[in-house]
């Protein structure tokens, strides 16, 4: 209900609690791994997703999101590292 309303961050809050009963759920790790995409904590999504996969290595959607929240990573990295060298120049 909380991700169809778009409250990532409430759904962040009982996919962790769920988590937390069931840790071996990759379908909780990957849902977690969408709603901190949603709210772009790559690094976080990006761990999520690689749990996902190793808790279920034949699951499509982990790999896809793997894949993708790692180029966000590291799109969101160098992203960070020019703002600093713009910064800095000044």
């Amino acid at each position: 209900m909380c991700i169809r309303d778009r409250d990532y961050v409430m759904s962040i809050k009982f996919y962790t609690e769920a988590i937390a009963f069931d840790p071996t759920d990759y379908l909780l790790y990957s849902n977690r791994s969408a709603c901190y995409a949603s709210i772009e904590q790559y690094q976080e999504a990006l761990d999520d997703a690689k749990k996902c996969v190793e808790l279920k290595p034949d699951f499509l959607r982990g790999y896809i999101r793997t894949v993708s929240y790692t180029h966000l990573r590291a799109h969101e990295t160098s992203l960070h590292l020019v703002c600093r060298l713009l910064l800095e120049k000044k």
